[in-house]
């Protein structure tokens, strides 16, 4: 049976301060989003130095809903 997940690419995920600057918020800001559950885990990539990156079109899909 094939696996039904579908993987997030890559080249789908931004910085911070790009979300930060398509939004018009601030880093704060978004730090909060994610410490209250507004933007869930799944959206998020952490590299091995603490520095996170979003799904753009999770984020997106976010703020048009």
């Amino acid at each position: 049976m094939a696996n039904t997940t579908t993987k997030k690419h890559y080249t789908e995920y931004v910085s911070e301060k790009t979300i930060c600057d398509l939004l018009g918020l601030k880093v704060n800001t978004i730090q909060n989003y994610v410490c209250t559950g507004k933007i869930p885990e799944s959206a998020i990539q952490r590299s091995c130095v603490g520095i996170r990156t979003y799904h753009l079109p999770t984020i997106l899909g976010l703020v048009e809903a």
